[in-house]
C-alpha cells in the first residue's frame, strides 16, 4: 500500500467523481482508477460503488476514509515534525471566516504570524456558517469561526464569544452612539434581511416568535456586501453585526443602535474537522485567534463580542 493510494482515496472520496478528482490532482483518470482499483485488491473490499452519475462510498469505504485520513494526518505531522524545529513553524493554515469578522481577525492574524513566523502562510476563505460547515465535514479547512454550529455535526468546537445584533439604518444625525431601541420597534423597521437559510435570519425569527411579533422583510438577500450598499443607499433597515460596519460608521454613511428587550445575540465558536487532528501551524493559529477575540472584548474595541 502506497501513500498516493491513500490520497487518491481520499481525493475520489471527496469529490465524488475520478473526473473531479482527476482535475484536483492533474492526473489522468485512467491512472487514478487503477490506483483505486490496487487499494481494493490489497484491502480484499470494495471501496465505492460505481453509477453513472460518479462513485459512492461503500459502508467499507467510509470506514476506510476515516482511517485514511488519520494517516495521512499522521505522516504529514511526521513530516512536520522533521523538517522545522519546535520553535518556527512553516506550511499553510487553511482557515474559514464569516464575512462579518474580517476587521477584527484576518489582517491582526496576518500580522502577527508574519511576525514570529515568516514561513507559515494563512489562507483565508470568506464565506457563511453553512458553507464553512461543510467545507469542516470533508476537511478541505483547517479550523473556522461558525456562528452556532449544529449538535448534530461531530465537530470539535470551542466557545470564543456572545456577538451582539444591531439595528443598521442610513445615516441620520439624529441617532447618536449609544442609542437603544427596544426590540418590538426595531423589527418592524426592518426591510432587508438574509433568507431563512441564513443563521442570523433564524436567530431574528426565534425571537420574534418568542414575543409575538411577525415581520416580513421587502428584499432578502444573503450577501453581506448587498446588505452594507443597500442601507447605504438608504433602501432601508437592516440587522447586522457592527465588526465590518466601523467605516461605513465613521464616515457617516450609516448609523446604529443597540437593540433590548430581548437583545438578539449569536455564539460564536472556533470548530475543527472532526478526523483531522489541529497541528502546531493550526494550534498556534487558534491561540492567535482566541487573543484576538478576548483582547477586542476586554477593550471594548468591539462592543459586540461579549
Amino acid at each position: 500500500m502506497e501513500l498516493s493510494q491513500l490520497k487518491t482515496f481520499v481525493q475520489v472520496a471527496s469529490s465524488g467523481s475520478l473526473s473531479k478528482a482527476g482535475a484536483v490532482l492533474r492526473t489522468a483518470q485512467p491512472a487514478l482508477s487503477r490506483q483505486i482499483r490496487l487499494l481494493e485488491e490489497e484491502l480484499g473490499i470494495r471501496l465505492f460503488d460505481r453509477h453513472g452519475r460518479g462513485m459512492a462510498l461503500t459502508d467499507a469505504g467510509r470506514q476506510v476514509l476515516q482511517d485514511a485520513g488519520r494517516v495521512l494526518t499522521a505522516v504529514d505531522q511526521l513530516k512536520e515534525n522533521i523538517s522545522y524545529t519546535q520553535s518556527r513553524l512553516s506550511g499553510t493554515v487553511t482557515l474559514g471566516l464569516p464575512p462579518t469578522l474580517s476587521d477584527i481577525i484576518s489582517v491582526p492574524l496576518i500580522i502577527e504570524a508574519k511576525e514570529k513566523h515568516p514561513e507559515l502562510k494563512i489562507h483565508l476563505i470568506d464565506s457563511y456558517t453553512g458553507y464553512l460547515l461543510e467545507y469542516l465535514m470533508k476537511g478541505e479547512i483547517d479550523c473556522a469561526i461558525l456562528y452556532d454550529p449544529r449538535g448534530t455535526h461531530p465537530l470539535r468546537s470551542e466557545f470564543l464569544a456572545n456577538e451582539e445584533l444591531f439595528l443598521v439604518s442610513p445615516y441620520d444625525p439624529q441617532i447618536e452612539c449609544g442609542d437603544t431601541i427596544p426590540f418590538h420597534q426595531a423589527l418592524p423597521l426592518v426591510t432587508l434581511l438574509p433568507s431563512r437559510q441564513h443563521g442570523l435570519r433564524r436567530i431574528l425569527d426565534d425571537l420574534a416568535s418568542r414575543v409575538s411579533l411577525e415581520f416580513t422583510p421587502q428584499v432578502e438577500a444573503d450577501s453581506f456586501p448587498a446588505l452594507k450598499d443597500l442601507v447605504v443607499r438608504g433602501f432601508g433597515y437592516t440587522i447586522l453585526p457592527i465588526a465590518s460596519l466601523h467605516h461605513e460608521i465613521h464616515e457617516n454613511k450609516m448609523s446604529i443602535r443597540r437593540i433590548e428587550n430581548p437583545s438578539p445575540r449569536r455564539r460564536l465558536f472556533l470548530s475543527y474537522p472532526p478526523n483531522k487532528p489541529a497541528n502546531r501551524n493550526v494550534n498556534f493559529v487558534s491561540e492567535v485567534i482566541k487573543k484576538l477575540v478576548t483582547k477586542s472584548t476586554n477593550a471594548g474595541t468591539f462592543p459586540q463580542l461579549r
